[in-house]
């Protein structure tokens, strides 16, 4: 167990949910987003150099809560497509030896395909518009939910109950501006 590349982990992981969850519980306060982008640019660099060190940080070498918060890190990090299309094809890797969650890399290989404006497999991105949540567009749509089972994904409309909820500060913000 590498101890120290958990903690480490854990430490930006916990920076990271901090002021993405500021943010989203104080969507006005302009201060908020400066941050977020200031704290993603720390994490990119961390990231790099946990990706060039030891590829995907497997569940064997920090745990399998780590090695999803890992991802979360990946996940964030929008503004460099490059960083995350490395991280997955070690993530992919991971996977293939059951190192690493499934759900992870569906969630990883929708939003790079989002980001490259092409359709995604598991249906994992969604965006709000008008005051509602919508999927972002999906490949073979009628085998969406055969996919998702088989990589350990909830149904589409657990999904958007459960993103509902977590983005109901937002959703009502954006109704009441109608």
């Amino acid at each position: 167990m590498n101890k120290q590349l958990k903690s480490d982990i854990s430490k930006y992981v916990t920076q990271d949910q901090y002021i993405r969850n500021l943010s989203l519980k104080f969507p006005k306060i302009k201060e908020l987003c400066s941050e977020v982008i200031i704290q993603d640019a720390v994490t990119r660099k961390f990231v790099k150099k946990v990706l060039n060190k030891h590829k995907w940080p497997t569940i064997s070498s920090i745990g399998e809560k780590t090695s999803h918060n890992f991802w979360l890190l990946v996940q964030h990090m929008d503004k460099d497509i490059v960083l995350q299309k490395k991280a997955l094809r070690f993530l992919e890797e991971a996977v293939d030896k059951n190192e690493a969650n499934p759900k992870d890399h569906a969630y990883l290989k929708d939003r790079i395909l989002v980001a490259e404006n092409k359709k995604q497999l598991y249906g994992t991105q969604w965006k709000i518009e008008n005051g509602e949540l919508f999927m972002f567009s999906v490949k073979d749509i009628k085998n969406l939910e055969k996919r998702r089972k088989g990589v350990g994904l909830t149904m589409v409309n657990k999904q958007q109950e459960q993103l509902k909820k977590e983005y109901k500060n937002i959703l009502k913000k954006v109704i009441k501006k109608k």
